[in-house]
């Protein structure tokens, strides 16, 4: 899913909220460029980008220009953002921001929200929502397991990983899958004759996992027996 072909995914006219829960995430100056780029002519987005401790100067500057005050004023606008709060609290804070966006807030920002946030994002109901994060550019292969592994993951969401030729390179991604119960058994099926033998029988013995996967995975079992017999 190509961020440029998809413009529910870009940041103008986001919430002042969801512009947040970008910008608390953000790694570098990009994200706050591109947002006052999209919205040099919203002023929730201008003030925020005024008071978020870690906006760029030359970009607070233009922000402040906008709204037509100096960047030492426009940086203690009322609701000035701390940057000294424990990380706990930081997220719990993260979390409660982006429970409260709507379903079509929460997509257009799943594509290009930070590590925490997209945590909190693949809890979401929203399979939609799910979907944008695993097509995030930022999204990493320790993540990439956790997904893949998630009983509670979409059916949807599981096959997109399968589909990705990388993250299928990686063993606990395609163990992951295959132990998943969400997963479709032809896709399971698929990845069985990479699955290490210790893993087969492990899936032998899983209950969870459909019948059509459990016979797949007996009949390489046995196959791989056979050859080592002769």
């Amino acid at each position: 899913m190509a961020e440029q072909e998809n413009p529910a995914f870009d940041i103008e006219r986001l919430s002042s909220d969801a512009m947040e829960v970008l910008l608390d995430e953000a790694e570098d100056g990009e994200m706050f460029e591109e947002a006052l780029r999209l919205n040099g002519d919203n002023p929730g987005i201008l003030k925020l980008l005024c008071i978020h401790p870690a906006t760029p100067p030359a970009v607070r500057a233009e922000a402040a220009r906008a709204l037509g005050m100096s960047p030492e004023k426009a940086a203690h606008l009322p609701g000035t953002k701390k940057s000294d709060q424990a990380e706990d609290a930081k997220r719990e804070s993260l979390a409660k921001k982006i429970r409260g966006l709507s379903a079509g807030e929460k997509l257009r920002i799943s594509m290009k929200a930070g590590r925490e946030a997209r945590t909190v994002l693949l809890k979401d109901s929203n399979k939609q929502v799910v979907l944008g994060v695993i097509a995030n550019p930022k999204i990493t292969i320790s993540e990439v397991e956790l997904v893949a592994r998630t009983r509670s993951m979409p059916e949807e969401v599981l096959r997109e990983i399968a589909k990705n030729k990388e993250w299928v390179k990686n063993y606990s991604v395609i163990y992951g899958l295959a132990s998943n119960a969400k997963t479709p058994p032809a896709v399971t099926v698929g990845f069985l004759p990479w699955i290490k033998s210790k893993d087969l029988h492990l899936l032998l013995k899983n209950k969870d996992v459909p019948d059509a996967v459990r016979t797949a995975a007996r009949r390489f079992a046995e196959m791989r027996a056979k050859k080592q017999q002769s």
